[in-house]
């Protein structure tokens, strides 16, 4: 660690398929991140070598994390676990530290606006059992954790997940942030540069581009009377060609049309409640950002008018930075680690 170079903040987005994260070096906005992936090993000598030994001795278990513990589907914790990003972001915290080499001061975390205040029950590796606020917890276990016999110690600020979105696309007055995650939907309601609360800032759990993917293991499933298991269709959401059951599969069409069908969902369920309808009918402003919101189809975009900021997984970390640092451009430089 004597080489990692000291940063003031990281912000992160703890997400179900990615740890995004962002931090300034050097006058640069620095934006990566990596996958929600955790492998467990039950120690390091388990005939892998090189690159895909498992590194990280956490809480008396081995893993490897990111992009390496992709090859080990068997061995990957669910992240739909509720308290998976409770349990095991510190271990994701510590593989983006890792990998850029960055010590930070204070590290800031994200929950979903449906799970922020809600009571849950954490199993630690260790054998405990917790109980509590998921803010409280994740908060807890990422303040101080040790990995590698080396402890680490942060200040830790928690943002609910949709918040960080109105703060980069510059706060304005009136708008409908609507923040599409892996497992969740968080709607932000923002009128006379306030954010609005009881009835309208919501979120809605199950809903994230998780039913794509099921969608999809779907109709893959039905091309080659092989079943799909859900963590493998949420990776080839990423993909446009796969090779399964013996086939090769062209996804970029099933995606679109998957895509197609998810997204007026979405904005059927915002109709469907007449005081989200007529928010939306008087301001007009809707943004759709996070990882979903790559999905967006262009027809789907230009005939319900919706803004999509650039590169709009990163919209959260972008925003939590912005609040927590001095206002100023600087160079960014994206990374897909």
């Amino acid at each position: 660690m004597e080489d990692w170079k000291k940063v003031e903040l990281l912000a992160t987005d703890t997400g179900y398929s990615y740890l995004k994260g962002a931090w300034k070096e050097e006058g640069k906005l620095r934006l990566v991140r990596i996958p929600s992936a955790v492998a467990q090993f039950e120690d390091n000598t388990s005939g892998l070598e090189g690159a895909l030994t498992p590194d990280i001795h956490y809480k008396g278990n081995y893993y490897l994390a990111g992009e390496r513990a992709k090859n080990f589907e068997t061995r990957l914790i669910d992240t739909y676990q509720e308290d998976f990003s409770v349990v095991y972001t510190p271990v994701l915290i510590y593989e983006l530290m890792r990998e850029n080499r960055i010590l930070p001061e204070k590290v800031c975390v994200s929950i979903a606006l449906s799970e922020f205040d809600k009571e849950i029950i954490v199993f630690d590796p260790e054998g405990k059992i917790k109980r509590g606020k998921k803010k409280k917890l994740i908060r807890d276990y990422v303040s101080s954790f040790e990995i590698n016999g080396e402890r680490f110690r942060f200040e830790v600020l928690v943002f609910p997940q949709g918040v960080g979105i109105w703060l980069d696309v510059g706060t304005p007055e009136n708008a409908v942030i609507v923040d599409i995650g892996d497992r969740t939907v968080d709607l932000v309601f923002v009128r006379g540069g306030q954010i609005v609360g009881a009835g309208y800032t919501t979120g809605f759990q199950n809903e994230g581009t998780m039913k794509m993917a099921d969608t999809l293991a779907r109709e893959v499933k039905k091309l080659t009377k092989k079943p799909v298991d859900l963590k493998k269709a949420k990776m080839w959401l990423e993909e446009d060609k796969i090779v399964y059951g013996g086939k090769e599969i062209d996804l970029k069409p099933i995606k679109e049309r998957i895509a197609l069908h998810y997204m007026r969902e979405i904005i059927t369920k915002l109709n469907s409640k007449p005081e989200i309808k007529d928010f939306i009918d008087t301001y007009g402003k809707v943004i759709f950002a996070g990882g979903g919101a790559r999905f967006v189809p262009e027809e789907i975009k230009e005939y319900f008018g919706i803004e999509i900021p650039k590169e709009p997984e990163f919209s959260n970390v972008r925003g939590f930075l912005k609040a927590l640092e001095e206002k100023g451009d600087a160079e960014t430089e994206t990374k897909n680690a």
